[in-house]
């Protein structure tokens, strides 16, 4: 976890992160060191090579008096155009993958499929 005293990691990250995703999509802090993309437009194999290139970019990233570079697990859900999913929904089903990606290992990512009939990987 970061410091919660020196605001500055946090901070470092999610200006990475906004302007990473500026121009396909919106990031948004979700909590202590969770976040969120909002990709638009974007399917699973163009979402899997921006979040790659992403852990590729934090990694050269100056944090300051941390000396460690972070590791970012990623989940992420496509919905597709014509699926049921509710925003809560979609944003479980991503969470679901975060984790799976986290039960992998670090620095992983995990996609799945969002579709009418449900979720799949």
């Amino acid at each position: 976890r970061w410091s919660r005293r020196r605001n500055l990691t946090p901070t470092r990250f999610m200006s990475a992160l906004e302007a990473h995703v500026f121009g396909r999509g919106l990031a948004y802090r979700f909590g202590g060191d969770e976040y969120v993309a909002l990709l638009l437009n974007c399917d699973a194999k163009m979402a899997t090579h921006l979040l790659t290139s992403f852990q590729a970019r934090i990694a050269v990233i100056d944090y300051g008096h941390f000396s460690r570079k972070p590791t970012v697990s990623i989940g992420f859900v496509e919905v597709l155009p014509d699926s049921h999913f509710t925003d809560r929904h979609a944003l479980q089903v991503a969470e679901g993958a975060r984790n799976a990606a986290k039960k992998d290992g670090k620095n992983r990512i995990v996609g799945v499929m969002g579709t009418v009939q449900g979720a799949t990987a």
